[in-house]
Protein backbone atom coordinates (compact mmCIF):
# COMPACT_ATOMS: atom_id res chain seq x y z
CA UNK A 1 0.00 0.00 0.00
CA UNK A 2 2.80 2.41 0.69
CA UNK A 3 4.51 1.61 -2.15
CA UNK A 4 2.08 3.12 -4.61
CA UNK A 5 2.81 6.45 -3.27
CA UNK A 6 6.42 6.50 -3.85
CA UNK A 7 6.35 7.76 -7.38
CA UNK A 8 8.25 10.89 -8.61
CA UNK A 9 5.92 12.63 -10.82
CA UNK A 10 4.45 15.91 -11.59
CA UNK A 11 0.37 14.55 -12.42
CA UNK A 12 0.80 12.04 -9.58
CA UNK A 13 1.52 15.26 -6.91
CA UNK A 14 -0.84 17.14 -8.51
CA UNK A 15 -3.79 14.72 -8.16
CA UNK A 16 -2.37 13.80 -4.87
CA UNK A 17 -2.34 17.41 -3.58
CA UNK A 18 -6.07 17.62 -4.65
CA UNK A 19 -7.29 14.86 -2.93
CA UNK A 20 -5.65 15.49 -0.07
CA UNK A 21 -7.00 19.43 0.11
CA UNK A 22 -10.60 17.66 -0.44
CA UNK A 23 -10.41 15.40 2.11
CA UNK A 24 -9.22 18.31 4.91
CA UNK A 25 -12.03 20.21 3.73
CA UNK A 26 -14.11 17.36 4.35
CA UNK A 27 -13.34 16.57 7.52
CA UNK A 28 -12.96 20.21 8.69
CA UNK A 29 -16.79 20.46 7.57
CA UNK A 30 -18.07 17.76 9.07
CA UNK A 31 -16.31 18.65 12.64
CA UNK A 32 -17.13 22.43 12.14
CA UNK A 33 -21.03 20.87 11.24
CA UNK A 34 -20.73 18.88 14.55
CA UNK A 35 -19.86 22.29 16.57
CA UNK A 36 -22.76 23.35 15.33
CA UNK A 37 -21.47 26.45 13.18
CA UNK A 38 -23.79 25.93 9.68
CA UNK A 39 -22.58 28.59 7.64
CA UNK A 40 -19.42 26.85 7.40
CA UNK A 41 -18.41 28.57 3.70
CA UNK A 42 -18.60 31.84 5.04
CA UNK A 43 -14.83 31.31 7.08
CA UNK A 44 -12.27 31.07 4.64
CA UNK A 45 -9.79 30.68 6.86
CA UNK A 46 -11.09 26.81 7.02
CA UNK A 47 -8.94 27.14 3.52
CA UNK A 48 -5.39 27.62 5.81
CA UNK A 49 -6.40 24.46 7.42
CA UNK A 50 -6.66 22.70 5.00
CA UNK A 51 -3.31 23.62 3.42
CA UNK A 52 -1.82 21.75 7.03
CA UNK A 53 -1.97 18.04 5.94
CA UNK A 54 -0.53 19.37 1.98
CA UNK A 55 2.35 21.26 3.60
CA UNK A 56 3.16 18.41 5.98
CA UNK A 57 2.75 15.64 3.25
CA UNK A 58 4.95 18.21 0.76
CA UNK A 59 7.84 18.08 3.11
CA UNK A 60 8.02 14.16 3.24
CA UNK A 61 7.97 13.69 -0.18
CA UNK A 62 11.11 16.67 -0.43
CA UNK A 63 13.01 15.94 2.56
CA UNK A 64 12.54 12.21 3.55
CA UNK A 65 11.57 10.70 -0.16
CA UNK A 66 13.85 13.33 -2.44
CA UNK A 67 11.19 13.20 -5.16
CA UNK A 68 11.17 16.53 -6.64
CA UNK A 69 8.83 16.45 -8.94
CA UNK A 70 6.03 15.19 -6.47
CA UNK A 71 6.81 17.90 -3.67
CA UNK A 72 6.77 20.81 -6.42
CA UNK A 73 3.82 19.76 -7.46
CA UNK A 74 2.18 19.78 -3.72
CA UNK A 75 3.63 22.86 -3.44
CA UNK A 76 1.66 24.48 -6.56
CA UNK A 77 -1.35 23.11 -5.33
CA UNK A 78 -1.14 24.36 -1.77
CA UNK A 79 0.05 27.82 -3.47
CA UNK A 80 -2.97 27.74 -5.65
CA UNK A 81 -5.15 27.37 -2.50
CA UNK A 82 -3.28 30.12 -0.58
CA UNK A 83 -4.14 32.52 -3.71
CA UNK A 84 -7.78 31.34 -3.53
CA UNK A 85 -7.44 32.36 0.61
CA UNK A 86 -6.29 35.72 0.31
CA UNK A 87 -8.35 36.10 -3.38
CA UNK A 88 -11.78 35.24 -1.38
CA UNK A 89 -11.09 37.11 1.63
CA UNK A 90 -10.10 40.74 0.05
CA UNK A 91 -12.63 40.26 -2.49
CA UNK A 92 -15.53 42.13 -0.26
Amino acid sequence: MIGMFKKDNYVFGSILGVILITISLLLIYVVMLSLGKSDIFQYYKIYLLALIPNILLMRYYLKVLNYEKTGKALLFVSFILFFAYFYFQFKK
